[in-house]
């Protein structure tokens, strides 16, 4: 396995984590507190629509909460994706980010020298190219380490963040990355990445996360399946992504998404998700340009349809009934 091997499945990893923060899986219950450190204590009973609130379920399901404008992208100094085709969220630009600096370790470049061991192991501290918080010189860094079965093809890494600091987002606390590869053919048939206590600081946004995404790369479409949770460290307020499982179909220009699952309002409740129509991002966009999301609460029903990559609606359907009783539209780039 190779560095280009890892920046290409870093790139399908890049693809389908843009749409993590769509929301959770509608299965039962999880464990409220993922990781340790971080615990939800919102509201875990099913939301109540509201023509006031629907707008907000459902576009706080989408971004996970968080104001995209806000997210910085390490991964912006590190290793470009294939295309541009992204959501802004707080889960993408975490795991754009831990998937870069992941992208940059290459088993094969462990001894310059052959060796008979099956296990190759690497370590290295990847310092700051740039300052955060109105700092000009860089300060922290990222302490990698890797390990690489070349007999069976397991791998297991991990990170500790300390202050590392690129295109002005701040990174501290750990992740970990396992999985394993076709030693044949060099692709990828499983990894999975944890947080622990993760904090970014990007502008004015502020926020932990714990958790764990694990990622099935198939023929013709990935499947990624996750269980986060992400504190918001300036209300203090968490947002419980559970259970979670997403369909990413990449074609020649766009990727299809299909989600179902469940978001959790500290303040509201939560939601069901469900994708009628997939959701189609075409790799020059930011934005969804076609399909439609719903999330579905204890009195009715929601539904996000993208209009254009610039504009979206809303409709709230109180009863569940096909009654519209209010609609709302928004610019995607306003989220």
């Amino acid at each position: 396995m190779n560095t280009r091997i890892l920046r290409q499945y870093a790139r399908i990893l890049l693809g389908t984590a843009a749409l993590i923060a769509l929301g959770a899986c509608g299965g039962g219950d999880g464990d409220s507190n993922l990781s340790g450190g971080i615990t939800y204590t919102g509201n875990a009973n099913p939301a109540i629509l509201t023509t006031a609130n629907g707008a907000d379920l459902i576009t706080g399901a989408y971004t996970a909460g968080a104001n995209g404008s806000s997210i910085g992208s390490v991964a912006g100094t590190l290793d470009a994706p294939e295309s541009g085709g992204t959501a802004p969220a707080r889960p993408f630009a975490l795991y754009q980010s831990l998937n870069a600096l992941m992208a940059r370790l290459s088993p094969a470049a462990v001894s310059a020298s052959s060796t008979a061991r099956a296990v190759q192991s690497r370590s290295e501290t990847l310092p700051s190219e740039e300052g955060c918080g109105g700092n000009l010189t860089p300060t922290g860094n990222a302490q990698i380490s890797f390990s690489y079965d070349d007999v069976t093809g397991d791998f297991d890494g991990s990170a500790v963040f300390n202050a590392y600091c690129a295109e002005g987002e701040s990174l501290s606390g750990s992740a970990t990355l396992s999985g394993r590869i076709n030693v044949a053919t060099s692709d990828f048939i499983s990894m999975t990445i944890s947080t622990h206590n993760l904090t970014v600081i990007s502008g004015s946004d502020n926020y932990t996360i714990n958790g764990e995404v694990s990622v099935d790369p198939g023929a013709s479409s990935q499947t990624v399946n996750m269980d986060l949770l992400i504190q918001d460290n300036i209300s203090g307020k968490t947002v419980w992504l559970n259970n979670f499982t997403l369909t990413v179909t990449a074609g020649i220009d766009s990727e299809l998404i299909s989600a179902h699952g469940r978001y959790y309002n500290p303040d509201e409740g939560y939601v069901i998700l469900a994708t009628p129509s997939p959701l189609q991002i075409m790799h020059v966009d930011d934005w969804p340009s076609s399909g439609s999301l719903t999330v579905t609460g204890a009195n009715g029903k929601a539904t996000l349809t993208a209009l254009s990559n610039t504009v979206y609606r809303v409709d709230v359907d109180l009863g569940d009934d096909g009654s519209v009783e209010s609609t709302v539209t928004g610019n995607w780039a306003d989220l």
